[in-house]
């Protein structure tokens, strides 16, 4: 909302990069930089070796929603391992 010329927030949450990450359109990875750039607009530090476990774990997210959706019947125990492990990465458990 603008108020008097300025811009005010209201009724913001924090989010971990990693979600960020997960949940986004699109990453590209800077190596040099040792950067993400999400969505062609935030920047986050992040290790290249980092960014591509997150990128490979965004692709079975992807995978699995997309699945989903066109047969939302249909079941796999992979699911289960995909869910999990953002679960854990999310709330920052070991494995």
């Amino acid at each position: 909302a603008k108020v008097g010329g300025s811009v005010v927030l209201r009724d913001v949450s924090v989010v971990s990069s990693l979600a960020t990450m997960l949940f986004s359109v699109d990453m590209d990875v800077h190596h040099t930089t040792r950067t993400v750039l999400v969505n062609n607009w935030l920047q986050v530090q992040c290790a290249p070796a980092t960014a591509a476990v997150v990128k490979a774990l965004k692709a079975e997210l992807d995978n699995l929603l997309d699945t989903k959706v066109k047969s939302p019947h249909k079941h796999a125990e992979r699911n289960n391992m995909v869910i999990l492990a953002i679960v854990r990465a999310l709330s920052g458990v070991q494995a």
